[in-house]
């Protein structure tokens, strides 16, 4: 017995207006999501057993504004290309993070990504006190032996 899979092509979309221009707002597709998805990952390191967060993680929201964000002429004709990352670095916090959280809630897969983050938080916890009860019965052992 076979399933059908019936998808909706037209991508969510959300107009946005930044003092005079026009945008739109996309889902992320499946290159945006690759790209966020490995510059979130990337800023996760290693270092003697614990897991450190690197500042390349900052990185991850405006280059997913970047590739979801798509200005609109004075026709209203979408632009096919994105807008440039360098540009939504200079917009103020406050409209990144707006449009990075929009584009969260019409891209629900990408929701994974960032419980994928707490999960590595959460497992690194566990890690770190795994090794610290290590530690104690290793020093403990180690007493007994010297005494």
């Amino acid at each position: 017995m076979s399933e059908d899979l019936v998808f909706d092509l037209p991508e969510k979309e959300v107009n946005v207006s930044i003092g005079d221009n026009k945008y739109v707002l996309r889902e992320a597709s499946g290159d945006a999501a690759c790209r966020y998805h490995n510059k979130m990952t990337s800023g996760i390191k290693a270092f003697k057993g614990e897991m450190t967060m690197t500042g390349s993680m900052a990185d991850a929201e405006p280059l997913l504004v970047s590739a979801c964000l798509f200005p609109v002429d004075a026709e209203g004709k979408v632009s096919t290309v994105n807008v440039p990352i360098q540009t939504v670095r200079k917009w103020p916090n406050r409209i990144t993070q707006t449009l990075f959280q929009k584009i969260m809630e019409i891209s629900p897969m990408l929701i994974k990504d960032n419980e994928d983050v707490d999960g590595l938080k959460k497992q690194r916890e566990e890690l770190d006190e795994k090794i610290r009860q290590a530690e104690e019965v290793k020093n403990s052992q180690s007493d007994t032996m010297d005494g």
